[in-house]
């Protein structure tokens, strides 16, 4: 009977999986910590600040939904409170229309240079990588001067328009995916009358769509967690990243100032961004393969 041969791990394999169990560890313990810190009263924080208590309490949450607001201009020369509720509806406004148009022109772009011979197409793949490559610095008080001039400043759909845009890595991502399609499909649809817009929505859009709601989803998150864009370009209309900042930074009132209720406002707006986790997971995981993504 042969003896069963021992698998060899090699040192070097031990030590990547050592390291990669200390860098897990150091990311779920301040999340925990977090979270049973956030239900801790304040007597209880100070007696133990790094350990969870046997008792527990959801009025840090109550406390910080009551003074989860922002004071912004009511355009009328006054000042007007904007509470959780409104950063929210504005956060989905913002951050649905944004990523949605945003792939949208990502994708356009990429199928449009990638399906169709035009010397211009090599200019903007050759822009994108350049941009990608070297960062822009210095460009934000010409944006905000051009946003401005424009009368995009201060409204929601004008950040639309600002986020039109196809730079990126998505850009080379829906570029070769487009690139590797056959175009037999194509030159059938042409023979029976179809037009460009046809053949585009009827047979090649549905073979990236699974990477097109992918792409929305990470963007969607990008704008959620954003809150230098709204503090900057829409004051008025502030999302909940910019209230969050707000009201860790203003807490100068004893019902904003306790650390457990500025966890409490920070769990608050992770909230959601858990939630469309769990319902899209599967969608998420599933494309995202190596960095990249796959259909």
């Amino acid at each position: 009977m042969r003896k069963r041969q021992k698998m060899h791990v090699p040192p070097f394999a031990i030590v990547i999986l050592a390291f990669l169990i200390f860098y897990f560890i150091t990311l779920l313990f301040p999340m925990i910590w977090a979270i049973y810190t956030s239900l801790k009263d304040s007597m209880d924080f100070i007696m133990d600040p790094v350990w969870p208590t046997a008792s527990f309490s959801f009025e840090n949450y109550i406390q910080a939904f009551n003074q989860f607001f922002i004071k912004v201009s009511d355009g009328a020369g006054g000042v007007k409170s904007v509470y959780f509720e409104g950063m929210m509806l504005n956060s989905v406004i913002y951050s649905v229309g944004s990523a949605f148009i945003q792939t949208a022109i990502i994708c356009v772009t990429a199928y449009a240079t990638s399906r169709f011979n035009f010397k211009f197409d090599k200019v903007i793949y050759t822009t994108v990588i350049i941009t990608m490559i070297l960062p822009i610095i210095g460009s934000l008080p010409s944006e905000l001067r051009m946003a401005k001039a424009l009368h995009l400043y201060n409204t929601i759909w004008g950040m639309f328009l600002m986020k039109a845009n196809f730079l990126g890595m998505y850009y080379l991502v829906f570029h070769a995916i487009f690139r590797g399609l056959p175009k037999d499909f194509d030159e059938a649809a042409y023979m029976d009358g179809a037009g460009n817009f046809t053949i585009f929505f009827r047979i090649n859009f549905p073979l990236v769509i699974g990477t097109f709601v992918t792409v929305m989803l990470i963007k969607f998150i990008e704008f959620w967690n954003d809150y230098t864009t709204p503090m900057i370009y829409m004051p008025d209309f502030p999302t909940i990243a910019y209230g969050l900042y707000g009201f860790v930074q203003e807490s100068t009132t004893p019902e904003r100032s306790g650390t457990q209720i500025k966890l409490a406002a920070c769990m608050l707006v992770f909230i959601p961004n858990f939630i469309i986790f769990l319902i899209f997971k599967d969608k998420l995981i599933g494309n995202i393969s190596m960095g990249g993504l796959k259909e």
